[in-house]
């Protein structure tokens, strides 16, 4: 694959604004791709270009490039609770007459449903 083909995959994009005003932004499968800016539009422009000079090194130097993160998941999860947590949440769902499993789901669901913390977006 070349560069281009790389900054054509789904990855996650972070930017951010600061106190001052300006933008930052990162690639969450790219340690070390970075770029800030005065806007979101441009943080975003200039996060693509050290993305292509990131993958372009990477290459240049033998390594493999990490894939984006996919979205096809099993659904099975594993999950260590505290033992007290999870007397509790076996509680609840007992009283609400479902299984632990979909009471669980339900609040992961809540949860990610509220909105992105202020100032924080991210993209694929």
């Amino acid at each position: 694959m070349q560069t281009a083909d790389y900054l054509e995959l789904p990855y996650h994009r972070i930017l951010q604004p600061d106190e001052s005003g300006f933008w930052s932004a990162h690639v969450l499968e790219l340690d070390g791709v970075f770029s800030e800016g005065a806007t979101a539009a441009e943080t975003a422009e200039n996060l693509n270009v050290a993305m292509g000079l990131w993958i372009d090194h990477e290459l240049d130097a033998g390594h493999a490039i990490p894939r984006p993160w996919s979205a096809n998941r099993s659904g099975d999860i594993r999950l260590r609770l505290p033992k007290s947590l999870h007397a509790n949440a076996a509680m609840r769902a007992k009283v609400e007459g479902v299984s632990l499993n979909f009471l669980i789901a339900t609040a992961v669901t809540a949860y990610l449903s509220q909105p992105v913390p202020a100032g924080e977006t991210a993209s694929r």
